[in-house]
Parts: C-alpha cells; sequence; structure tokens
C-alpha cells in the first residue's frame, strides 16, 4: 500500500467504501427479490444473501481499519455500507408488497376489505423502518469490528525526509579550500609591560 492511499483523510476514505460496499449489498439484495419472484421455491436464497452481506461488511471494516488505522472509520464504513443497501432493499420490498401483493381480509372476519388494506401497508411501514434499523446497528458493529482486526495490520506511513532548498533556503556550501584568510602569528611569549619608574643601578 503506497503513503498516498494511508494519508487520505479518514472520513473520505469510509465513505467512498461505504458506498462501493452498500451498493454491492443492495445489489445481492435485488437479485435475491427477483430470484424470489421468478422462482419462489429456492432454499435457503434469503438467509445465503443475508450471510454474503454479513461478510461483506466485515471485510470492508477491516480493510478501512488497516488503511486508517482507526476502529471508528471501519464502524463508519459499516454503517453506510448497511443503511445504503438496507434503503434500496426496502424500498424494492416495500414497492413489490404493495404493486404485486393483493391482500385479502379473511373469510367471516369483523374487519372491512379496506381496513384490512390499510393495516396491511401500515406493518409494511413498520417492517421496513425497523430491517432499516436493524441493517444500521448489524453495520456498525461487524464494521468496527472488521475494523478492529484491521487495526492490527494498520502500517503507519514513513515519510521521505525533506531535502535542503525545499522551503526557499539554498543548501549550505562546505567552505572552499583557500577561501579565508589565514590567521596572524601568535606571539608565544607575552609582551612585558615596562616596570615605572624606571629602576637604575645604585653607585
Amino acid at each position: 500500500m503506497d503513503v498516498q492511499t494511508q494519508l487520505q483523510p479518514q472520513p473520505r476514505v469510509a465513505v467512498r467504501w461505504g458506498l462501493i460496499v452498500g451498493g454491492g449489498i443492495a445489489l445481492l439484495d435485488l437479485l435475491s427479490l427477483a430470484l424470489s419472484i421468478v422462482a419462489p421455491g429456492i432454499p435457503l436464497r434469503s438467509l445465503g444473501t443475508t450471510i454474503i452481506n454479513l461478510a461483506l461488511l466485515f471485510v470492508v471494516g477491516r480493510l478501512v481499519g488497516r488503511q486508517t488505522g482507526k476502529v471508528g472509520a471501519g464502524a463508519i464504513t459499516g454503517l453506510i455500507a448497511g443503511a445504503v443497501g438496507s434503503v434500496i432493499n426496502a424500498i424494492a420490498t416495500a414497492v413489490v408488497l404493495f404493486l404485486m401483493v393483493a391482500p385479502t381480509a379473511p373469510v367471516g372476519s369483523k374487519v372491512s376489505q379496506t381496513q384490512f388494506d390499510t393495516f396491511y401497508r401500515a406493518g409494511v411501514i413498520i417492517a421496513v423502518v425497523l430491517y432499516i434499523l436493524v441493517y444500521l446497528g448489524l453495520g456498525a458493529a461487524i464494521g468496527a469490528f472488521g475494523g478492529l482486526v484491521g487495526r492490527g495490520q494498520y502500517k503507519p506511513p514513513v515519510t521521505a525526509p525533506t531535502p535542503a532548498g525545499a522551503y526557499g533556503y539554498p543548501p549550505m556550501a562546505p567552505p572552499q579550500p583557500g577561501g579565508y584568510p589565514p590567521a596572524p602569528p601568535q606571539n608565544p611569549y607575552p609582551q612585558q609591560s615596562p616596570q615605572y619608574p624606571p629602576q637604575y643601578p645604585q653607585g
């Protein structure tokens, strides 16, 4: 992994991977919904799709945790992925239930058909909202767990040292031979100051 990838802002990495994986989860759910309409007798279809979706949430949380070294980034990624996948799947499922399913009131029931239709639509809306909330919680939790695993594989980026002159200052050049004048010679015997007043020999 290159340094530029590791130095990307954490929110940007989390949002990008969350949208990508969320779109993949939505696509799998839509295919599963289409199969339930075309071939409703496929066993364990819904369970298999759910297991794959949860595995994708863990994988993307681990990936983001390995890139950023943060558990929270994995949780945000799982939350976004779960939100995108669950909202698209919930809307598609609600449309199918409203348009392709015609509920009928039980025979002998005191509830009229109009009232039964109202109860049916309200039940579908409540189920859709609960489905989205559950997927949001699962996405955040599983993404955080994946981020925790990926954080152990995080490698901090190693940046190259800044070359001399990168901030506008020229590099220091070594002194050239003969570039400085020679130092004056030093007198090994310090000059003695004469005594004052002068001393004359006695006669």
